[in-house]
């Protein structure tokens, strides 16, 4: 049995560092998304009470230019969540997480077997790994948005963490 080459162990660990860092960047979006969506609903709601509570309280003139402004925002943030489907985009965006996060577990036992597997059977396994990731991932930049701080942040994160959890290897 002929131990993996020094570049599969190459391969594997730049992809496993690749699944690390998008399961944490559909994490980190998720949560912006789904914060975002929360915010804008919020206010809208607020913005529409208030409208109600002002036509309710009949203040008069001075008022209704208020009513029409609080209406108008109502309006324009719901316009707003609606054209930019939010909530399709968060749900969207939690599923690629879950996803992500079944793939990562393959790719950690793929990494975990690099030393002891032969270069063939590791390489094999590689290649079928990096398909289903590119299966997974391929439609999402046309579905949710890309956000480079938290992209950013991802990388970053993974690196640290891969390589502090295996600095002895």
């Amino acid at each position: 049995m002929e131990r993996a080459s020094d570049q599969t162990v190459e391969l594997v660990w730049n992809d496993l560092l690749g699944a690390d860092r998008l399961h944490r960047y559909y994490g980190y979006l998720t949560q912006r998304l789904e914060r975002i969506n929360s915010m804008a609903m919020v206010t809208a709601s607020f913005c529409s009470g208030g409208a109600f509570f002002v036509f309710l309280s009949g203040m008069g003139p001075p008022c209704s230019n208020l009513i029409g402004f609080l209406m108008l925002v109502t309006v324009a943030l719901n316009v707003w969540l609606a054209a930019r489907n939010r909530s399709r985009m968060v749900a969207y965006s939690a599923d690629m997480q879950r996803q992500l996060a079944r793939l990562l577990g393959e790719w950690e036992e793929l990494w975990a077997d690099v030393y002891v597997r032969d270069d063939g059977t590791v390489r094999e396994r590689w290649r079928e790994l990096q398909r289903r990731t590119t299966a997974v991932t391929e439609r999402a930049s046309s579905r949710v948005p890309l956000v480079k701080s938290l992209a950013i942040k991802s990388e970053r994160e993974a690196y640290s963490y891969r390589s502090l959890r295996y600095a002895s290897s």
